[in-house]
């Protein structure tokens, strides 16, 4: 019965995840007026597929990192209920973010589900260092990452008069970005059915 559940919570998730980011890459295309509404969540949706379908091939070492492994004991990663309270508070927690219009990221809100609910399975013997090391300095180095990256690309093409070549590089760049949150998103949620042998990886990610 455990395992239905947390197969459905995980689509929950999944579902939840689409809702709140899938136009968010797309956003500028729409209120720069480079495209509409329908056509940027369209592309947002189709280049979101081909990198959760690429994330098959090029992401599997994700999962490893977010079943819990390493964070918590090996007993614990792969119980069900302890994998189905991850995903449930991940998912309500994107939920209420995105009925409320906040912005939020699923990878935070699925760090703070393992982590919450390896407080409740283990107590303080939660491996403080893998929660370090694996998640939390990447969560917190990457906003100044692109923030470099941003700042540069801007100084390259900033003010450029071809507003053409302006907009063909502007719906790449928004295409790419949901690329990349499909194959990025993808394991981190089929993780969790992996981790409870509900599926073997690559029915998992699709």
């Amino acid at each position: 019965m455990l395992i239905y559940l947390l197969f459905f919570a995980t689509l929950f998730l999944a579902y939840v995840n689409g809702a709140n980011d899938n136009f968010k890459g797309v956003a500028t295309l729409y209120g720069s007026g480079t495209c509409s509404y329908k056509t940027a969540i369209t592309i947002a949706t189709i280049a979101t597929f081909a990198g959760s379908i690429s994330a098959i091939f090029l992401a599997q070492g994700l999962i490893s990192s977010f079943s819990g492994k390493g964070l918590v004991p090996q007993n614990v990663a792969g119980a069900t209920d302890f994998l189905m309270a991850v995903s449930f508070g991940a998912a309500c927690t994107v939920l209420l973010a995105t009925r409320l219009g906040f912005p939020i990221s699923t990878t935070h809100s699925l760090v703070g589900g393992l982590f919450g609910a390896g407080l409740m399975a283990v107590g303080w013997d939660v491996n403080f260092n893998q929660l370090g090391t694996v998640f939390f300095i990447p969560l917190l180095v990457s906003p100044f990452i692109a923030f470099a990256l941003g700042a540069t690309a801007y100084w390259i093409i900033g003010n450029r008069k071809d507003n053409k070549l302006l907009d063909i590089a502007h719906t790449t760049s928004g295409a790419a970005v949901s690329f990349a949150r499909g194959l990025n998103d993808t394991p981190k949620i089929a993780g969790l059915l992996v981790a409870a042998q509900a599926l073997d990886i690559r029915f998992a990610m699709v």
